[in-house]
């Protein structure tokens, strides 16, 4: 007995709904991935600028990407998380209370030389961090 058959009779489904079903649930998902990439397309953007703000007015050394965004899972709803090294805690508190919301979405920049230790070990080590800005090749 094929799925399908089965399905149809158990919901008493008429011939071809079911392939309606599924013809709708394609472009639906396919529609969501495209949404999905533009959301992606932009909080990458959006990183890009935060980090080159981070690094010539705030003074970072370094600026890294993970979390969500890094690892293509960014979307609606989601923040831009973000990492420095080399910043005064001055500036970087400056920058936290300039930077918490850029075109409505929230950045979370985390401070490397002052975080526990584990925390900055589980960042550095991530498989999906990106290096967004550094000083010393943006010269």
């Amino acid at each position: 007995m094929d799925r399908i058959g089965s399905v149809r009779r158990r919901y008493r489904m008429a011939e071809g709904e079911i392939e309606d079903y599924q013809a709708a649930l394609r472009e639906f998902l396919n529609q969501r991935r495209g949404r999905r990439g533009n959301f992606q397309r932009k909080g990458l953007k959006l990183a890009q600028k935060c980090a080159r703000l981070l690094g010539e007015r705030f003074g970072a050394r370094r600026v890294y990407l993970f979390g969500s965004l890094s690892k293509g899972l960014f979307w609606e709803g989601s923040d831009i998380d973000l990492a420095v090294e080399g910043m005064s805690l001055e500036q970087y508190l400056k920058a936290l209370a300039e930077l918490r919301v850029v075109d409505g979405i929230h950045l979370d920049v985390v401070h490397l030389d002052y975080c526990r230790p584990s925390f900055k070990e589980r960042i550095l080590k991530g498989e999906e961090l990106k290096v967004l800005y550094d000083h010393d090749t943006e010269r």
